[in-house]
This record gives C-alpha cells, structure tokens and sequence, in this order.
C-alpha cells in the first residue's frame, strides 16, 4: 500500500471517527453526562478532516506519466519480438557484421501487407518529403507577436507570470494506477463513513437528550416535547424531594417546567412569593410558550383548577394554606377515579408543595398508588416542620 494515499489529516480524520465510535461504546456501559459531546466534536472533527483530505490531497494525486510511457514502450517491444518470431521458421537466420537491425529477415518472401509492416516498424518506411517537411517545419520561425503585425522594431516584454502559475496550480502527486485507484476509494469510504458518523452523533444527543429529561441532576436546557416520549425513555418520578443543594430556585424551576411544555399548580403559604413569580415568569407568556398563570381565589372553584391543568390550559398559584390541602385533596380524589379508567393527562402535570406545613405520609402513599400512570407528578420543598393531618 502507497501510504501517500492519504495525507496526515486523512489518517487522523479515521482515527476520530473510530475514537468517536469508542467514546459512544463507552456511555452505553457507563453513561456520563459528557461523553455524547465529546463523541459528537471528535465525528464533527473526523467529517472536517476527511473532506479537507479528499479537497487538498485525494484530488492532486494522478497516474505517473512515465510509468505509462514505460509500460507502452514494453508493450511495443514485445509486439516487435512477437512479429519477428512468428517469422523466425520463414527467414534464414544469417546476419552479416555490417547488416543494421531486421536486415536478418528474408523479405522476399513477404507479401505487400507484411513488407510495409515490418518497414514501419523498423523505421524505413518513412518517405523522403515527409522527413524533408519536418525539418522545413523545424526551421521554420514565424513571429506571431503583435509588435511584427504593426512593423514595430521593438518588442516590449510581457509581465511574467511563470511564478503566479506556480502558486495557482498545485503540484500532483504521481503514483502508479492500483495506487491511485485506492486512494480514490478510500477517499470515499472515508466521506461516507465520516457522514454517516454524524448522522449517529445526531441521534446519538437526541436519544440521551431524551434519557435524561425526566433526571433532576442531569437534565439540561428544556424543549417541549411529548411527555410519552420523555416517559418511554426515563419515567418521571412520582414524588420528588427537591435536594437542599437545588440546581434551580422555586421560580426557575416553574419556569423550567413550563419551557417543557408542562403545566402545574404551585402550592404556597407565603402571598409575598405571588408577584415575584408573575413578573419572572411574564417572558413566558409570549409565543412559543404562551403561559397562562391564573391565581387561585373564591371565584375559582378546584374542579376548574384540575381540568384545566390536566388538559393544558393553564397553570395555577395558590398562596392560602388552607385552600392548598383543599385543592391538593380534591387532586388525590380525582386521580382515584381515572386511575381506574387508567387516563393520563396529554402533559405533565407538577404539583409543587411549597408549604410550611409538610404532607404526611399517607398523603404521599395515597398520590403514589393513585398517580403512577397519570402523569402527575408531586414536586415537594422540604421544610422542617410537623406533618399536616392530609
């Protein structure tokens, strides 16, 4: 093998992608939440390598000249061999010393077709004019230029150019054919292979985009997406105890679930915490989110605030205490109910407790048993007081 096939960045470009494809390996038997970048930079590496190799290397590589001249001026040796033995058993094989070449052969015997044959290929069939016209046609200079045409007497030299040629083309780098030909395909074996490459580096992100979604310390930028997607690669958890060292404060986090094209209803004891969220979170009213955050009072009865989160129209804020175990009362009521019908909602529906008062925990049984298939979820603060009686 010519290893002149490939430049050095070609070689390298195989190398990632392979490195790529290893790195990829690796995630599947030990996920890490950097690994399918990593993977995704060195196929996106590989993909810039491989074309610069095929732009700047593949293209300048041609068959040497002189070795098809060499091969054609074998293949008229052993012709005129072959013609002079097929002979060989017709003619007298007696040379003199002052004989030149072929002067051996008796061509007496020769008809018309084979005489003028043999003196083509000996070289004494060229007639006299033909020679005398070449070298008249050597001898013969005839000025061209523009300074001859008008009668000038001086000739103004032209800008030279011969270094600019240079510059501009490239020098080929000559090979034999079988050479060349497996540059050529390896070169695209290694296109195809680096395209490809990214084609999985692109799925390879969405599926563990996909895997990670519903993991509170390793899901990133949320998009909105079905949750049966989310559900069928990592499901939610059905309660979830915010750590004390959370990633997102209370109202990044309703902001991060609305960005996921999810509802919820917020649970609260503090009425100060009512306005901060409403200004935060005013962005996402806007399209492509289009948020629609009513706030619980007297007027809004909990059958309103249920259906309308579970089927998408709006999420809500409640800042009375009393009214939290109220509605959260009437929630666990109704999961009861479709949990026989085994209904989900289209989206993921948060219930976030943020009370003072902690929920007890036949509370947290009963939302357990009743929500595993409805796609509610009971996102709890912890807070360091007595259990409510709920």
């Amino acid at each position: 093998m010519n290893w002149q096939a490939f430049s050095t960045i070609g070689y390298l470009s195989i190398a990632l992608g392979v490195g790529a494809l290893a790195v990829w390996l690796l995630h599947w038997f030990r996920p890490h939440r950097f690994l399918p970048y990593i993977g995704f930079a060195l196929a996106l590496a590989a993909l810039i390598g491989a074309r610069h190799n095929s732009t700047n290397h593949v293209s300048l590589v041609q068959v040497d000249p002189s070795i098809q001249l060499a091969k054609m001026a074998d293949a008229q040796r052993e012709k005129e061999q072959a013609m002079i033995e097929s002979r060989t058993d017709q003619v007298d094989n007696i040379q003199f010393a002052e004989d030149s070449r072929g002067e051996n052969l008796d061509t007496a015997g020769m008809d018309e077709v084979d005489l003028k044959y043999m003196k083509a290929i000996i070289g004494e069939d060229e007639p006299a004019w033909k020679s005398n016209k070449k070298q008249r046609g050597e001898n013969t200079e005839q000025d061209d230029s523009l300074e001859s045409k008008i009668g000038a007497k001086t000739k103004t030299e032209g800008a030279d150019i011969t270094a600019l040629q240079q510059e501009q083309a490239p020098e080929p780098i000559l090979m034999d054919e079988a050479s060349v030909v497996l540059s050529q395909k390896l070169d695209l074996w290694n296109l195809n292979f680096t395209f490809y490459l990214m084609i999985l580096a692109a799925v390879v992100l969405m599926l563990d985009y996909l895997r990670r979604a519903n993991i509170y310390q390793e899901a990133v930028r949320p998009v909105p997406l079905p949750s049966s997607w989310l559900q069928a690669f990592t499901p939610l958890p059905v309660i979830f105890n915010q750590p004390d060292k959370a990633r997102r404060d209370i109202t990044s986090q309703l902001a991060w679930f609305t960005r996921r094209g999810d509802q919820w209803i917020y649970f609260t004891d503090r009425q100060d915490k009512t306005e901060d969220i409403r200004s935060s979170l005013a962005i996402l009213k806007r399209w492509p989110y289009r948020l629609d955050l009513i706030e619980v009072d007297e007027r809004i009865t909990n059958e309103l605030v249920m259906e309308s989160a579970w089927y998408g129209r709006a999420s809500f804020i409640c800042d009375d205490s009393e009214r939290a175990l109220s509605l959260l009362g009437y929630c666990l009521s109704q999961l009861k109910h479709r949990r026989i019908t085994r209904a989900r909602a289209p989206q993921y529906v948060h219930l976030v407790w943020d009370c003072a008062e902690e929920l007890s925990d036949q509370a947290f049984e009963a939302f357990k048993e009743r929500a595993s298939h409805s796609r509610m979820s009971l996102y709890i603060i912890p807070k360091k007081t007595k259990p409510s009686e709920l």
